[in-house]
């Protein structure tokens, strides 16, 4: 799944709105947006936060695709 896809889709199934998860997480609205189109990828404790403040579980893992 795509890191943007993934933080809005866990935050709109947390029914959060940005500025909910915002407060929550403690950063900028702007940084949300960025993350959530993909322009701005967000740090390891930025996705714990996330996590945290959704109700979700972090897990980061690799999908090889190799031939």
């Amino acid at each position: 799944m795509d890191l943007a896809f993934a933080v809005a889709e866990a935050r709109q199934a947390a029914k959060l709105s940005q500025a909910e998860l915002v407060r929550r997480i403690g950063t900028s609205p702007a940084m949300v947006a960025r993350w959530e189109t993909g322009k701005a990828a967000p740090t390891t404790i930025s996705l714990r936060r996330v996590a945290e403040a959704t109700g979700d579980r972090l897990r980061i893992e690799f999908a090889f695709e190799r031939d």
